[in-house]
């Protein structure tokens, strides 16, 4: 009785030691597993690729040995039931300790999800994770473990007097035992007696070993919290300076943007916005092909496109539309933007509004280009249209036609009413022949009383052409012999009403082989005044 009494004593401060050292040894890791895992979260902001596992095997330790200590587990010897004070601590009121160490776990596995691309030291889940790791969470642990301890040693303290019991109960039996038995168990008992001591020395040489590397992570989460705070100074200094730049690029009075790859806006300035009449959140994310419209011309369009898909800059001048519907002309510059690398970063473009200046150009050139009076093609000009048509007719092998027009009894109306009324006859000439003529042809004041009309395509058979051209005349000398109701700027004079004009034609056709519009011209010219003889007999000769 009395060596089963020493055995049961034995095995029972045995097994619970070895259980209050479970305890106390993997609360105490949970501690630490807790600093490491804030450490390498940090870390993965510098060196993401042996960080990453590591934190990841940390989180995976940590939470099983959560589970171990809330649930049990018999090859850890942890129990699988707790004590008041211990489930106090991890679910009640007070404590809580369980969903904060679930919480923080998630906050971990949040932080390892996060793309690398979106790491940030102001990041709000790694800010979250290290503010608990220094705050309330470790102070929770800390409490933990020594609550283990204090369990493990009143725990100890119990057996001791249950074991004190059982000995002197022993004492009283020995008498009736035999020496032989005693003294092994005597010696069995301070084996014993020594493991414990031997075992609450090592769980005071690691208490010391946690309580060292706590103070050594409580320096390391300092100096990563100036690293925090000297970077978050950086960031501020940083965006102050982008936002006086992008001040300075608002007060150009010149449109900047600033598009990704895919040619999508990423940036406008207050220029931009002042030329289209787009906001800045109307337009970004969208192509600044709404910019363009039915009058852009399809081949700057065109070459545009193919600058911008080759990664080559661009210059050039295109019709372009405010958000109102306004036409304007916009003197373009585009750069690719390129890393250095070489790698395609996106597009800068520079807006220049030169509306006046097109404007003026194309006045210019309409006075160069037109007859005053009547707002015909001139000479210069009907020569371009004859080159033009010509390509055509050459490139399709097609005949064309061209026309003498010589008005009759123009210098009769100037002598015997003025020039405000041949003026007056001028422009109703005009109008009559642009009426009657297709709109690929070309109607010209030569001079004076003097008219020509290009006809692009009369067909590829020169009869066709012919019976086309002879058509045409006849409409055009009906109409031109129909009376005119003239009328001046001068109240003074009344309506005159001119029944006397008509026009003498002289028609010509020609092919790809007929390059000299001034022989045309004078084979028209002569074919017109043998008309006007025959039909006048004492009309001038024809010029040599």
């Amino acid at each position: 009785m009395a060596s089963t009494g020493a055995w049961i004593s034995l095995h029972l401060v045995i097994d619970s030691q070895e259980s209050t050292a479970a305890l106390v040894n993997v609360s105490g890791r949970q501690r630490m597993l807790s600093q490491r895992t804030a450490m390498l979260a940090m870390a993965l902001l510098r060196d993401p690729i042996k960080a990453q596992a590591d934190m990841a095997r940390a989180v995976s330790l940590m939470e099983s040995s959560h589970l171990g200590l809330t649930e049990g587990n018999a090859q850890l010897n942890l129990p699988a039931t707790l004590s008041d004070t211990v489930r106090g601590l991890y679910f009640g009121p007070q404590g809580r300790l369980d969903r904060e160490v679930r919480r923080y776990l998630g906050l971990a596995r949040d932080w390892l999800a996060v793309p690398e691309a979106e790491r940030h030291p102001d990041h709000p889940t790694l800010l979250l994770l290290v503010a608990m790791a220094r705050g309330d969470f470790l102070t929770q642990l800390d409490a933990m473990v020594g609550q283990y301890q204090r369990e493990g040693e009143a725990a100890i303290a119990r057996l001791r007097s249950v074991e004190t019991t059982i000995w002197l109960l022993t004492l009283l039996l020995l008498a009736l035992e035999a020496a032989l038995i005693f003294r092994p168990m005597v010696g069995q008992v301070r084996r014993a007696v020594d493991k414990l001591e031997q075992e609450r020395a090592d769980l005071m040489t690691h208490q010391r070993h946690l309580e060292a590397d706590a103070a050594a992570h409580h320096r390391s989460l300092a100096d990563q919290s100036r690293q925090l705070d000297d970077n978050q100074a950086q960031l501020a200094t940083q965006l102050t300076e982008l936002a006086r730049r992008e001040h300075a690029l608002d007060c150009l009075e010149q449109g900047i943007l600033i598009a990704a790859p895919d040619r999508r806006v990423q940036f406008v300035n207050k220029g931009f916005e002042r030329l289209t009449g787009y906001r800045r959140d109307e337009i970004m994310g969208r192509s600044c092909r709404l910019l363009q419209g039915g009058d852009t011309d399809p081949v700057m369009q065109a070459a545009l496109r193919d600058a911008v898909s080759a990664g080559l800059p661009f210059r050039g001048a295109i019709l372009n539309y405010r958000k109102n519907g306004q036409p304007f002309w916009n003197q373009l510059a585009i750069d690719p933007i390129r890393g250095a690398n070489g790698d395609m970063l996106g597009y800068v473009g520079i807006q220049f509004d030169i509306t006046d200046q097109k404007l003026r150009e194309q006045t210019y050139w309409k006075d160069a280009n037109h007859d005053a009076l009547t707002g015909l093609p001139n000479r210069q000009l009907f020569r371009d249209r004859w080159q033009q048509a010509l390509a055509l007719i050459q490139r399709h092998e097609r005949w064309g036609g061209l026309l003498f027009v010589d008005l009759n009894h123009f210098k009769a109306l100037n002598d015997a009413h003025g020039h405000e009324f041949g003026d007056g006859l001028l422009r109703q000439v005009a109008q009559r022949m642009l009426a009657l003529v297709r709109e690929a042809d070309t109607v010209a004041r030569l001079g004076g009383d003097e008219f020509a009309v290009l006809l692009s395509d009369l067909g590829a058979d020169q009869k066709q052409a012919l019976a086309q051209l002879s058509t045409i005349q006849a409409k055009l000398s009906d109409r031109l012999a129909q009376p005119y109701e003239l009328t001046v700027a001068d109240p003074a004079h009344p309506t005159l009403r001119w029944s006397r004009s008509s026009a003498a034609m002289g028609g010509v056709v020609f092919s790809g082989q007929d390059t000299e519009l001034d022989q045309l011209l004078h084979r028209a010219d002569q074919i017109m005044y043998r008309i006007k003889r025959a039909e006048r007999p004492h009309a001038p000769s024809p010029p040599p």
